[in-house]
C-alpha cells in the first residue's frame, strides 16, 4: 500500500494478521499527517497481496471510513509489478514507448542524417529500454528478446539497412547489446558498494584509535603538562 513515495510491507503467514498490521501502521501514519497539517489522498491508496496462487489473498481494508482499493499490479517510482513478481506488465509498457519514439523515427528515416538519427536512438529510445535495467535482468527470455528487437528495429531505421545483422548494427553504431548494458550497470554498482564498504570500514579504523586517545585524556586525572 503507498501513496506518493509511502509504501507499507507486511510479512504474514495469514490474511488477517497482514490486514491489522497495515491497518494499524496506516492509522499512525495518518495520524502523523494530520499532526503536520497534511492530507492523505486516500483515493490513490492501493494495496498488492503478493503469495502462491493457492493462497487467500483478498484484502480488505478501511482508512478513514474509505475502502482501499487491492490491485493485481502497480506502479512504483515507473516500475510495473504484479502480485507474482512478474515485470511482463512493465516490459510491455516499455516496449510501447520505444515503439512510439522508434515509429517516429522510422517515418523521417529518409529525411534525418544518419547521426542526427543516432542521437535520436541513444536520447530518446534507449532511455526507455534502459531505466531500471537491473530490475528486469532476471525477466523471463521472451521479453529479453522483445527489448532487444525494439533496439534492433531502432538500429535499423538509423542506417535503412534491412539485410546487416544485429550485431553488425551494434558494431557500427558501437553499442553494446542490452544485456551488455545490464551486466555493466550490475558490476557498477557492486563496485560502488565495495566501495562504500571499503571506505567504511577505514573511517572506522581510522576513528578508533583517534577514541582511544580521546579517552585516555580524559580519563586521565592529572593529565601531562609539560615542564613549569
Amino acid at each position: 500500500m503507498y501513496a506518493d513515495d509511502h509504501q507499507l510491507f507486511s510479512v504474514t503467514k495469514t490474511t488477517n494478521e497482514a490486514e491489522s498490521i497495515l491497518t494499524e501502521e496506516e492509522n499512525i501514519i495518518s495520524e502523523w499527517y494530520n499532526n503536520n497539517f497534511l492530507q492523505g489522498n486516500f483515493l490513490k491508496y492501493q494495496v498488492m497481496s503478493l503469495g502462491s496462487r493457492s493462497c487467500h489473498k483478498d484484502l480488505h481494508i478501511v482508512i478513514n471510513d474509505t475502502v482501499i482499493d487491492q490491485k493485481p499490479e502497480i506502479t512504483l517510482l515507473g516500475v510495473t509489478l504484479d502480485d507474482q513478481l512478474s515485470l511482463s506488465s512493465h516490459v510491455s509498457n516499455v516496449c510501447r514507448n520505444a515503439s512510439c519514439q522508434t515509429g517516429v523515427l522510422l517515418r523521417l528515416r529518409n529525411l534525418i542524417p544518419i547521426s542526427a538519427k543516432l542521437h535520436i536512438v541513444k536520447f530518446a529510445v534507449l532511455p526507455h529500454l534502459t531505466y531500471c535495467q537491473t530490475v528486469r535482468h532476471f525477466c523471463c527470455s521472451s521479453d529479453v528478446r522483445k527489448l532487444e528487437r525494439i533496439k534492433e528495429r531502432a538500429l535499423r531505421a538509423v542506417y535503412c539497412d534491412n539485410k546487416s545483422t544485429y550485431e553488425e548494427l551494434l558494431q557500427r553504431a558501437k553499442l553494446p547489446t542490452l544485456h551488455t548494458r545490464r551486466l555493466q550497470a550490475i558490476a557498477i554498482i557492486m563496485i560502488k558498494s565495495k566501495m562504500v564498504w571499503r571506505l567504511l570500514t577505514l573511517r572506522n579504523d581510522l576513528l578508533l584509535p583517534i577514541l582511544s586517545i580521546t579517552l585516555e585524556i580524559l580519563i586521565s586525572p592529572y593529565p601531562d603538562l609539560g615542564p613549569d
